[in-house]
């Protein structure tokens, strides 16, 4: 409890805790090539439990937050609920014989990089305390 109460007082060094340690597993007994490790990344284990919290104090207001198009963010909704309601849309528009224009955006590359001044914007606009904003 005292690292917390160092976090919130503002008093931990939290560079100090976001490190980790990458560690190459053989998949096979006689490793040839590197393609036969499997990479594992430890992170320090009070950074974890911290994003826990953080994960959690958060998920309680997330309804509020993200909009009904986004799914993916939701608690028991799944990125592959997406490709679902595509096919029925499109089942929709071919069984009407309509007319519609569909955007595909590339999935992978959307979770790969944040642009942190907009994460940050994004926060303060939604009404994150200074602090809250500073611990993300």
């Amino acid at each position: 409890m005292s690292l917390f109460y160092e976090f919130h007082a503002r008093r931990l060094p939290i560079h100090s805790l976001k490190f980790g340690v990458i560690t190459l597993l053989p998949k096979i007994a006689d490793v040839a090539r590197i393609q036969q490790y499997r990479p594992i990344c430890l992170l320090n284990v009070s950074f974890k439990i911290f994003t826990k919290v953080l994960n959690n104090r958060i998920l309680k207001v997330a309804d509020k937050l993200i909009g009904p198009s986004q799914i993916t963010f939701i608690l028991g909704c799944y990125i592959m609920e997406g490709v679902v309601i595509l096919h029925k849309t499109i089942h929709e528009l071919h069984r009407k014989k309509q007319d519609g224009v569909i955007l595909k955006l590339d999935f992978e590359k959307a979770y790969d990089k944040l642009k942190w001044p907009f994460i940050q914007q994004v926060l303060r606009m939604k009404g994150f305390s200074p602090v809250w904003r500073e611990w993300i």
